[in-house]
């Protein structure tokens, strides 16, 4: 079976997915098949820390101060930025529900020193990695699903989630989980892309139905398309290098590396990326 047949395959079962109302399941079974068989041929995976497209700011000036060893992932890591600047995580403690490979985590914990910060992923094979990379205190990672958050109510002061919502069976049940594990005065910081008019058209209403009170939600696609444009060269070299030929196609298009079907949905307007700042009601302790 080729890479090409591999990467049209999973594209037709993710439609039969989403068709049968299984998209949960299936995304998480064929990423972690991935991931285990890629292990299983000796490819060193280490370098896939980030797995967001990434922002790139319309004021170059607003680029954040990295050190040496960050600078290679900055389009990603200034999503993160982009994100979560407008509330300081400093003493505060965070979740970041679907964390995938946790470079986000470690940036968050390193530069904005939160007090404590979860890392939840439903993969097992993510949370393993998360687990043996990285060893900062207060980081710590756990498997969990995020329409059943294992937590207590009103246990954290943020909650992240980036590009990840479009792989849940349910959105609205997602956002009830995460208001009930947020504080008072708590803050939800959410980023992701639909495909098509109609599904954003869903996205913004369950963005609007939400228990939660809406602070921004702005349309980021140009600074994402500006990101993938920019980190394209280097992720075909990353690729080539360390992900076996069997799975290059799929790992391509995973990446919006350009030219592929992701990366055309980006540039003749098909992908739409928003980035949504909500607060739950209430003060903050």
């Amino acid at each position: 079976m080729s890479g090409k047949f591999f990467n049209e395959l999973s594209w037709r079962l993710r439609k039969v997915a989403d068709f049968l109302g299984v998209r949960k399941y299936f995304n998480t079974k064929l990423y972690n098949l991935i991931l285990i068989r890629a292990e299983k041929t000796n490819f060193d995976l280490g370098f896939w820390k980030f797995m967001n497209y990434g922002y790139e700011p319309t004021d170059p000036t607003t680029r954040p101060q990295l050190l040496p060893e960050d600078k290679e992932d900055r389009v990603c890591i200034q999503l993160y930025q982009h994100l979560v600047e407008t509330v300081a995580m400093a003493g505060k403690s965070v979740l970041e529900v679907s964390c995938g490979r946790g470079g986000g985590a470690s940036y968050a914990v390193r530069y904005l020193k939160p007090k404590h910060y979860v890392g939840l992923d439903l993969s097992p094979t993510n949370i393993a990695f998360c687990r043996r990379q990285y060893d900062h205190e207060g980081l710590e990672f756990v498997e969990g699903d995020a329409d059943d958050l294992p937590f207590d109510d009103e246990e954290f002061d943020i909650v992240v989630n980036i590009e990840a919502s479009n792989g849940y069976d349910s959105i609205p049940i997602f956002f009830e989980q995460v208001h009930r594990v947020l504080k008072p005065g708590g803050h939800l910081f959410f980023a992701d892309l639909r495909h098509n008019e109609k599904q954003l058209n869903e996205l913004r209403e369950h963005l609007d139905a939400t228990a939660f009170e809406q602070i921004s939600c702005d349309d980021i696609t140009g600074n994402v398309l500006a990101a993938l444009t920019l980190d394209s060269d280097r992720k075909v070299g990353l690729v080539k290098d360390k992900v076996p030929p069997f799975f290059l196609g799929s790992f391509y298009n995973f990446a919006a590396i350009k030219g592929t079907h992701m990366y055309k949905g980006f540039e003749n307007g098909d992908n739409t990326y928003l980035s949504c700042r909500l607060t739950k009601a209430g003060k903050s302790s």
